[in-house]
């Protein structure tokens, strides 16, 4: 569940870190589990980037700066959360001695606009303005990590600018599978890491990645289909300057 970001999330980014400093909000030892009269929930912000395609489908790759924000609120039944990777949501632990987490939530979706590029003059618009998600998580022991899945609806129309040609909806659809673990170096210093794969159905193939008209660039016309749309990894490493910054 990736967005596009640019130079203005950046600035975001650093304004929040700014923030947390001057109100000394804690961010680190996250924990997974309600503890009554505790502190049962978690703040961590920050920046980075992402090094992905132009565009869906692009061959030129390009590094965006994006804010990192990662809060959760847990309560005896379900926990809440908001962060830049899966948005807001839900999560249900179904029992403390079997660990298998279910959440579902909504995020920002993801499009393309025609004068993204120049081989993309003459293309249509692609508009996904929000997306709905539901996710497995098996919480494995820490030096096996954790295993999840994820599916993905994502409603989207392709809008021809020419009115001769009729807009199209589609109902896409993405299934991720992901590993992820981490590292504590020490109470402060933690390496978070992960891989997986997303797989794409026909709508979601031939919404973000058929060409259905021929253009002045692109003279040969093609319909994508459904199949593996990529293998991702990701690091996130998180340092603690202090008890309440990091």
């Amino acid at each position: 569940m990736k967005t596009q970001m640019n130079t203005r999330n950046g600035i975001i980014a650093i304004a929040m870190v700014v923030l947390m400093a001057w109100t000394g909000l804690p961010v680190l030892a996250q924990e997974d589990d309600y503890v009554e009269g505790g502190r049962n929930w978690d703040l961590m912000i920050g920046g980075g980037g992402i090094l992905m395609p132009k565009y869906l489908g692009s061959d030129e790759v390009e590094f965006m700066p994006v804010p990192f924000l990662n809060a959760s609120l847990r309560t005896r039944y379900v926990n809440l959360f908001v962060n830049v990777e899966e948005g807001a949501g839900i999560s249900l632990r179904l029992s403390q001695s079997f660990p298998l987490i279910l959440s579902a939530g909504v995020n920002i979706g993801d499009g393309r606009e025609h004068d993204a590029a120049d081989v993309l003059k003459g293309t249509p618009d692609i508009e996904n303005s929000y997306v709905v998600f539901g996710a497995a998580e098996l919480d494995l022991p820490p030096a096996v990590g954790e295993l999840s899945a994820t599916v993905t609806y994502a409603p989207t129309t392709m809008n021809y600018k020419e009115a001769e040609r009729s807009d199209t909806d589609y109902d896409g659809l993405l299934v991720s599978v992901d590993w992820d673990n981490d590292i504590d170096f020490s109470r402060r210093f933690r390496i978070d890491f992960g891989i997986g794969l997303t797989w794409m159905n026909a709508d979601y193939a031939e919404a973000n990645y058929s060409l259905m008209y021929p253009t002045d660039r692109l003279t040969k016309t093609f319909k994508a289909k459904s199949g593996i749309q990529d293998v991702h990894a990701s690091t996130q490493v998180i340092y603690g300057l202090s008890e309440r910054l990091g």
